[in-house]
């Protein structure tokens, strides 16, 4: 299996400590955010499957600082840096654009793509989640989490599953060490009203043909106009014309989008 990290983001909403750093190089607990993830990554991959290699997408900006830290990695030489050649926020490509950079960066994989939003910090194992998208056989599994309170308008990417979390079955799936998985109904990139409070965490793993689907998406011409900046809306494509699945979290999860994010999760690690 092959893991893709999403990592060209120009992060403004942390100016000024990401003016000059990339937010998943940011500190908590004395380790970098990408750090903390990337290791979680790895062990459920290698739990499971031959590790087939890391390849990371940065900017052209922040490219030099992946590759110091690649260099001091002591698996560096499984890890693969590139940049998407943005050097300004007004180059960005786009998260589906720089996902399909990676995928053929990366080359093809028998076993599939873990794919991680690089600025996601967890506690959990991904194993479960690993398992239970495999038994599925489908071509794409979104990790999700609950949204505690009023879920806010225009944030998330909107989860509707077939059926509740959290019911019998479920123990049953995680005795076999599967974590409970779901059909999904609907995907909606970033509704202005919201209908659940299941959300995507930027977690997920696809198929090995998941690069020919990604690269006929972005090939269409009536997709919506701003549909390379996530890549929920890839997923809305998925949902629409195939089965998709959803996997819940369970432990503790960070976006670090913004410096509340950041402070609470670096209290978590103290």
């Amino acid at each position: 299996m092959k893991t893709i990290v999403l990592a060209a983001g120009f992060a403004k909403r942390l100016w000024p400590l990401t003016k000059d750093l990339p937010k998943p190089l940011l500190e908590v607990g004395g380790r970098s955010v990408l750090d903390h993830l990337l290791d979680l990554a790895l062990r459920a991959v290698e739990a499971l499957h031959q590790n087939e290699g890391v390849t990371l997408v940065s900017n052209a900006r922040f490219r030099g600082h992946f590759d110091a830290w690649r260099a001091a990695r002591p698996d560096a030489e499984k890890l693969h840096v590139f940049d998407d050649g943005a050097l300004d926020i007004a180059d960005a490509r786009g998260a589906l654009v720089d996902l399909a950079l990676a995928f053929d960066h990366a080359g093809p994989s028998t076993e599939g793509y873990l794919v991680l939003a690089g600025d996601n910090l967890i506690d959990f194992e991904l194993t479960p989640h690993l398992r239970a998208h495999e038994a599925a056989a489908v071509p794409a599994t979104l990790l999700v989490r609950r949204v505690t309170g009023v879920v806010p308008p225009a944030r998330h990417g909107e989860v509707l599953v077939d059926c509740p979390f959290e019911t019998s079955l479920d123990a049953a799936a995680s005795a076999s060490g599967h974590a409970p998985w779901r059909r999904v109904t609907r995907f909606r990139e970033k509704p202005e009203q919201p209908e659940s409070d299941l959300v995507a965490t930027g977690i997920y793993m696809v198929s090995p043909d998941a690069p020919s689907r990604l690269a006929a998406f972005l090939a269409r011409g009536d997709r919506p106009s701003n549909s390379h900046d996530a890549p929920g809306h890839f997923f809305v494509e998925l949902a629409n014309s195939g089965v998709v699945g959803a996997t819940l979290i369970e432990g503790r999860f960070f976006d670090i989008g913004n410096r509340e994010a950041l402070e609470a999760a670096r209290a978590a690690y103290m």
